[in-house]
């Protein structure tokens, strides 16, 4: 008897500790979610006054959703956060666990994407864990994309 689809693909929980090596699945995180990502620009450098804001003294979903600002797609110069491939983010405690997906089950870069979300959320000085869960459902369409992509792709003669 087979379990039922949650929309995740096998095997596609990962988790990582600070010292980016994978360690054992636990429970699913719970806290607070972020939801779609907040309408702020932000840049790598950290501040001060937001460090360990979480109410447990880890970091908020606001400060992750602008930390993955800084992730890019390796074939486009465009944020994952831009390209609506990022759909969650909760944080409970100083693990983050988020739900990201791809815009196609062969994409041959989810290696590089996985390692490249783990890298720059390890340098949040706060966070000590990265869960990261493919999700297929619902699936990415171009609607999801930002203004922000949309602009960036038609400067790359993309017809969005």
């Amino acid at each position: 008897m087979s379990e039922p689809t949650t929309g995740r693909a096998e095997g596609a929980r990962v988790e990582s500790s600070g010292s980016g090596a994978p360690g054992p699945s636990g429970s699913r995180a719970s806290g607070s979610s972020g939801g779609r990502a907040p309408e702020s620009s932000g840049s790598r450098a950290r501040n001060p006054s937001t460090r360990g804001a979480g109410d447990d003294g880890g970091p908020t979903p606001e400060r992750i959703w602008t930390a993955l600002k800084d992730v890019m797609d390796p074939e486009l110069p465009i944020s994952l956060v831009d390209l609506g491939l990022i759909y969650d983010v909760r944080v409970d405690g100083r693990t983050v666990e988020l739900d990201i997906t791809f815009t196609a089950m062969g994409c041959p870069c989810v290696d590089f994407i996985q390692e490249d979300i783990r890298t720059r959320l390890h340098e949040e000085p706060d966070v000590d864990a990265v869960v990261i869960n493919i999700v297929w459902d619902p699936p990415w369409t171009k609607e999801r994309l930002s203004e922000k992509a949309r602009a960036q792709l038609q400067t790359f003669g993309v017809s969005v």
